[in-house]
């Protein structure tokens, strides 16, 4: 959170939650990555398949840019995990 934001690496929490918050007129920019996806763990012969988890990006009076290249994934597990959320909030972008 700040009063903007810029995430221009890869933020990788598998399953997890990324919340970004901009709260002044610079608004929130993403030039990386940010992926949620869930993954398969394997124990012994048994194998879960995790769910994905939530990006949430927010920016109060500024606006939400994704710029080329960028990337937003919440894919669920290959084998059988579910999707996860994006959500992009702008109240007064």
């Amino acid at each position: 959170e700040g009063s903007s934001v810029s995430v221009g690496n890869q933020i990788l929490m598998p399953g997890g939650e990324v919340s970004l918050r901009a709260t002044g007129a610079g608004g929130l920019q993403v030039t990386g990555s940010v992926e949620v996806d869930g993954r398969d763990a394997k124990f012994f012969d048994l194998t879960r398949y995790g769910t994905a988890g939530r990006i949430n990006l927010r920016a109060d009076t500024g606006e939400v840019v994704l710029l080329a290249g960028s990337r937003l994934t919440a894919s669920g597990a290959a084998g059988g995990g579910e999707a996860g959320t994006i959500a992009v909030t702008t109240p007064l972008g």
